[in-house]
């Protein structure tokens, strides 16, 4: 089974679109883009959750910027710490990183 590229998009404020944060990864070839739009700090990010559960072993975790992850550095490390266990690559589309 090949490696699969899952996608994952977040707005927290009124304001932002889903819609570039969900183009960017399907064209980035994303069979599937999990996202929510999370207004509070008590959302509890559902979609990423169910994102991470979709994925399988060696599967690409995509999002547009690292913010999209996590609000704080912390929660971004320990969103980190919870990927590389699970061995999940996290790509950013747009800053062009490739990990």
């Amino acid at each position: 089974m090949r490696p699969m590229r899952v996608g994952y998009a977040r707005v927290s404020r009124r304001i932002q679109r889903l819609k570039p944060q969900r183009d960017a990864p399907l064209a980035d070839g994303c069979e599937r883009v999990f996202e929510e739009k999370a207004f509070s700090g008590k959302s509890g990010r559902k979609a990423l959750r169910e994102a991470l559960n979709y994925r399988r072993e060696g599967d690409d975790l995509v999002v547009t910027m690292l913010d999209r992850l996590a609000r704080s550095f912390r929660e971004l490390i320990a969103a980190n710490s919870a990927a590389e266990a699970a061995l999940i690559h996290e790509n950013l589309v747009e800053d062009g990183f490739r990990g």
